[in-house]
């Protein structure tokens, strides 16, 4: 089994949980990258009226749900059954929301999106996969790319909250 079946098994799981409890949270009151109290806050997207946005890894869609309440084209992808029925039943008719249970790779769109963003879901993907998907599916000039991963670097230095490049060098993988 692979760690990106493994991770829809789980959250498969996760999301029967949850349909069968009829959890409902709160909408979100302020942007959550999956690292309590911390920033950057949703002011770090800037403006989104307008833009074709993807949520990958969207879980409950309340990320999402609030960019289209902002006025953004908003995708929300996620690869677990549960966890879509769980945001189709939370948002069944939200406008600017497109909600989509498919692998998170091989969800294409015919136009490109402005801003891609993840919420501690890419560290699940393999980057072998992603990050070409990625780059075909930003708009070319104009595309932003966030993500948080819950992690340190190889430095030892934790997640922050600044949004400023981080670079990493480590070592490629041969096979």
């Amino acid at each position: 089994m692979t760690i990106e079946k493994g991770t829809v098994e789980t959250w498969n799981t996760y999301g029967n949980h949850q349909l069968a409890r009829r959890l409902e949270l709160p909408e979100l009151s302020q942007w959550d990258w999956g690292l309590p109290e911390t920033g950057p806050g949703i002011e770090a997207f800037g403006d989104v009226t307008g833009l074709r946005v993807l949520d990958l890894g969207s879980g409950l869609g309340r990320h999402a749900a609030w960019l289209a309440a902002l006025g953004a084209e908003a995708t929300a992808v996620d690869a677990s059954p549960a966890q879509h029925q769980r945001a189709l039943t939370r948002y069944p008719n939200t406008p600017g929301l497109r909600l989509v249970c498919a692998d998170a790779v091989d969800q294409r769109d015919a136009e490109p999106y402005d801003l891609i963003y993840s919420v501690c879901s890419m560290p699940y993907l393999d980057p072998d996969r992603l990050l070409p998907a990625l780059a075909k599916g930003l708009a070319s000039s104009r595309g932003r790319l966030f993500f948080s991963a819950l992690h340190t670097n190889s430095h030892g230095i934790g997640p922050s909250s600044e949004v400023t490049p981080r670079p990493e060098i480590l070592a490629a993988r041969h096979n």
